[in-house]
């Protein structure tokens, strides 16, 4: 029989509420401490009194079907069918060409042979990338049934998973900057499977080479793609979450409080109290002290354990440890409320559209990291969760995204001096892809760094979390205080909704067993 504890967790993200999700599950007692004034973290909804609605952070998820990983995740916690998930897809604008699925569906690599037309010195290397492509979906299909078998099924699977990284031995060295070299002569086709990098604040110089093939999952570009390539070849599908990504988040603290645990909004933790070298529980902003056995914390590696644990407590290793850790940098959103005469369909194919307005990747991202913004004109990404979301919006209206990354501070000038003058710059780019955009516009909201820090609480937001840089890692789950551990986005499991809450499940089973 169990021994039941009591656990405190810091933080009602994804990382968070999965947690405390497990916890309730086995029957432990979960008290889940909340700053803000709702759950989600990122994933919340930013809600207007005119009745729009719009996503704050991942717009597209990855996984989400019953029998793919993060949907076996939630199933596993009772809350898949909470949810509406829809089959999606995203679509790339380039400066001189767009990559927009074929009317009558192409085969797995439509893509690949549209990229043959764009660049035909690089017939052959598509050819290469795709054979590249197929192994790595063998080994994460692998990687995936390891992580949801038991026993000698898992070390089955992780031995197969093992033999079938051999053939690409030689490339597990490459930057993605030289995988893209190895395979294309066009800059141009290169950018296509690397441009995403962008999101992460990482140059092509700086990321693994072999993950690019995970950045690129072809069904995501066409839902009506198998995801079955061959035998253990399984891709994964994108999804929307009927409105909103929020509907996970409120359905897994739904799920916590029927289990019995308790969410305490508005109630931040001032510190982590920790006897003898193990944690024994959290003092609130209001002086109470709330005893655990288990200590479960996510959010920033800087705010929460520099700035929590009292002087002396963490040693010199594990502060350096957190000072290392490689953050992303934030994001510019202006979420849009549109009159019912503007038609996003007419110029939109896709509910989530990439618009890059440059081919030098590396360039760009060293921009960025010096504080220059680039208002738009690089890039940017624009989300219309309307299109299978009605409720996001008042009846006939439409609720729009449109975001860029950017510095937290700016090389010249300040985010709160600039932020309408940089809206305005942004929405004039934009229509380059939609046709008197501004005239049709009945609610702007503006969201800059300052604001992000405001509602996490940071001094450096870091939209997606940690920045996957080779050689570097985020800040392991483990530490050297007994009892308390580290999840999230910017521990070693690495940013992204479903790669962030897979981890946190693996880790639950581990020490909670």
């Amino acid at each position: 029989m169990v021994k039941k504890k009591k656990i405190a967790i810091i933080g009602s993200g994804i990382a968070g509420l999965v947690a405390g999700s497990y916890a309730a599950l086995k029957g432990h007692e979960v008290e889940v401490f909340e700053q803000f004034y709702e759950i989600g973290g990122v994933m919340a909804p930013f809600t207007d009194e005119s009745g729009y609605t719009w996503d704050l952070g991942q717009l597209l998820l990855e996984g989400l079907g019953p029998d793919e990983p993060f949907g076996m995740l939630l199933g596993e916690l009772g809350v898949l069918d909470k949810i509406e998930v829809i089959r999606d897809e995203r679509e790339y604008i380039f400066p001189d060409f767009r990559l927009d699925k074929p009317k009558d569906y192409g085969g797995f690599k439509w893509r690949l042979e549209r990229l043959k037309e764009v660049s035909p010195e690089d017939a052959k290397g598509l050819e290469k990338y795709w054979q590249y492509y197929k192994q790595f979906t063998k080994i994460m299909t692998f990687a995936r049934r390891m992580d949801f078998s038991k026993g000698l099924t898992s070390f089955i699977n992780k031995i197969r998973m093992t033999l079938n990284m051999l053939p690409l031995a030689s490339k597990m060295s490459m930057t993605a900057a030289d995988l893209m070299k190895y395979f294309f002569k066009s800059e141009k086709v290169g950018m296509v499977f690397i441009s995403i990098l962008a999101d992460f604040f990482v140059k092509p110089s700086q990321f693994m080479g072999l993950g690019v093939a995970a950045l690129n999952p072809e069904p995501s570009f066409d839902l009506r793609m198998p995801a079955k390539i061959s035998k253990n070849r399984q891709q994964l599908y994108f999804y929307s979450i009927k409105n909103g990504c929020h509907a996970i988040t409120d359905a897994l603290g739904e799920r916590i409080t029927e289990l019995g645990g308790k969410i305490h909004l508005n109630t931040s933790v001032t510190k982590i109290n920790v006897e003898n070298g193990k944690a024994t529980g959290v003092t609130t902003h209001d002086g109470t002290y709330h005893e655990a056995d288990m200590v479960i914390s996510s959010g920033s590696p800087s705010e929460i354990c520099l700035e929590l644990f009292e002087e002396g407590v963490l040693s010199e290793e594990y502060k350096q440890q957190v000072k290392d850790v490689p953050l992303m940098d934030s994001i510019f959103m202006v979420h849009l409320g549109l009159d019912p005469e503007f038609d996003a369909r007419k110029y939109l194919n896709c509910v989530c559209t990439y618009c890059y307005g440059m081919y030098d990747l590396e360039g760009g991202v060293e921009k960025a990291l010096s504080g220059d913004y680039h208002k738009g004109k690089d890039g940017f990404v624009i989300h219309v969760p309307t299109y299978h979301s009605l409720e996001m919006a008042p009846e006939n209206h439409t609720a729009m995204t449109i975001y860029t990354i950017c510095p937290n501070v700016l090389k010249e000038g300040n985010w709160e001096d600039k932020r309408e003058y940089f809206a305005d710059k942004l929405l004039e780019y934009s229509e380059k892809y939609l046709p008197d955009l501004r005239k049709h516009v009945k609610v702007r909201r503006i969201i800059t760094p300052l604001d992000w820090q405001k509602r996490t609480m940071v001094k450096h937001h870091a939209f997606g979390g940690l920045a996957p840089i080779m050689g570097k890692t985020g800040l392991p789950h483990k530490t050297h205080i007994k009892d308390f551990w580290f999840i999230g986005h910017m521990s070693e499991s690495g940013g992204g909704v479903p790669a962030t809450a897979i981890p946190v499940r693996r880790l639950m089973n581990k020490i909670l067993k």
